[in-house]
């Protein structure tokens, strides 16, 4: 009976854990569609990582590919203990040979006695006070695009912890598939202004220049001419130099006046038409 109690228990506990979990996620999931900037979003994610694992301290990268390497999007800020901010002491770069195996095996790593751990006493340079450490890599089509760290926990990592940091991999990696696409979406966008940009630069061009042209054929004319709108009571809206000459008028006296201004306007008893 005592063992069915502990066991009824311990099947309680673990279901509690897997609700609190899955709402975390499901949290997680909403806020990551809700933000653009990959530093907001790998801050989101680095919080959740500590949070669900019990963990001290915390790292998510993202891959740089004019790096070659993942680099740093989000950090737990503080020192560890017997250290100050103003150390410059940075864990995650000390533990890179662990970052770095996890990044090119593209596979997790988990190490709960890692100070006396013989496969990494010699191969890690991680500082003195990383006991435990935890990485996932983030992946999307077989390719890694970020990483998630986690070290310290208030235990030992368990298989659980594990599956909580891979799936955290997992939403990471799709928020930075989406902010690829939409990256990809205004790189085309602004393309697409700066190529309509130009063309209307060159058409505004085309068309200056048929107008110079146009009005240099206008002015170099012999015979006198007009330009009326088409109201009612036709109005001059421009005239050449010959136009000038023959009716005695500079442009701007003939401009929006009609063209029996010409007629009444003209001395002696020659109309317009005979002129």
């Amino acid at each position: 009976i005592t063992w069915d109690i502990v066991q009824q228990k311990k099947l309680e506990e673990d279901m509690t854990l897997q609700k609190k979990i899955e709402q975390e996620l499901s949290n997680l999931s909403a806020l990551l569609l809700k933000q653009t900037n990959m530093g907001d979003i790998a801050e989101q994610v680095l919080n959740a990582a500590k949070k669900l694992t019990k963990s001290q301290f915390g790292y998510v990268g993202t891959f740089d590919p004019k790096l070659g390497r993942i680099s740093r999007t989000a950090d737990s800020k503080k020192g560890l203990n017997g250290f100050r901010i103003t150390d410059h002491v940075d864990l995650f770069q000390n533990c890179h040979d662990l970052l770095e195996q996890v990044f090119k095996n593209q596979k997790p790593l988990i190490l709960n006695n890692l100070e006396n751990d013989p496969q990494y006493i010699q191969a890690s340079d991680c500082n003195d006070q990383v006991k435990a450490f935890l990485s996932v890599p983030a992946m999307l089509d077989y390719q890694t695009v970020g990483q998630i760290a986690v070290v310290n926990p208030e235990n030992k990592y368990l298989e659980i912890d594990l599956v909580i940091a891979s799936r955290l991999a997992d939403l990471f990696a799709l928020a930075f598939q989406r902010q690829q696409y939409q990256d990809n979406l205004i790189k085309i966008q602004t393309r697409k202004a700066e190529e309509l940009e130009k063309l209307v630069l060159l058409r505004t061009h085309e068309l200056n220049e048929s107008k110079l042209l146009m009005e240099k054929i206008f002015n170099s004319q012999l015979d006198a001419l007009l330009v009326l709108d088409a109201s009612p009571t036709p109005q001059i809206k421009a005239c050449n130099p010959a136009a000038e000459k023959l009716f005695g008028f500079k442009e701007n006296q003939l401009i929006n006046h009609s063209s029996d201004f010409l007629n009444r306007s003209i001395k002696g008893s020659n109309s317009l038409l005979d002129k």
